[in-house]
């Protein structure tokens, strides 16, 4: 009598699963940036602070879903993030206000902050971002219910 093994491929789901999880850790990590960096910034009117957003290569954190088109129109991170594929997992930080560079590159110190804001904001927390993304990886709760989940 023989024994019949049937073998059922789930490597898609499982792909799919993944680059879900990804993209949830990602949008974790990037509302977490643009809080640090909105923290950091210089504040005169709060133009330039309340500009600050993040982007990955599928959410920003107004919250849309990004469509890839034939190129940026303005230096949004939403924008940028457009011209990644969702298996670059990339993730942006930045502002589409004109004197932002300026602000950022030079030696620029206020009192309510100072310079490479957004730097500091995507570089200073690399622990705590890596303990973020291995607590969404880790997780047995499908990516949907991830999110609610994770806290700063």
């Amino acid at each position: 009598m023989a024994t019949v093994v049937d073998f059922i491929d789930n490597g898609g789901k499982v792909k799919e699963e993944f680059l879900e999880k990804v993209q949830v850790a990602l949008a974790i990590i990037g509302e977490n940036a643009e809080g640090y960096a909105k923290e950091g910034c210089p504040v005169a009117t709060g133009r330039l602070r309340n500009s600050i957003t993040y982007a990955t290569t599928m959410i920003h954190s107004e919250g849309n879903t990004n469509k890839h088109k034939d190129g940026p129109t303005d230096a949004s991170p939403e924008d940028y993030a457009t011209h990644a594929t969702p298996e670059e997992n990339a993730l942006y930080i930045g502002t589409n206000v004109e004197y932002a560079p300026y602000v950022e590159f030079k030696e620029y110190r206020h009192e309510t902050g100072g310079a490479h804001f957004l730097r500091n904001a995507a570089t200073d927390h690399n622990d705590e971002y890596k303990k973020l993304a291995m607590q969404v990886l880790k997780s047995d709760a499908s990516a949907s219910q991830v999110k609610s989940r994770v806290k700063k």
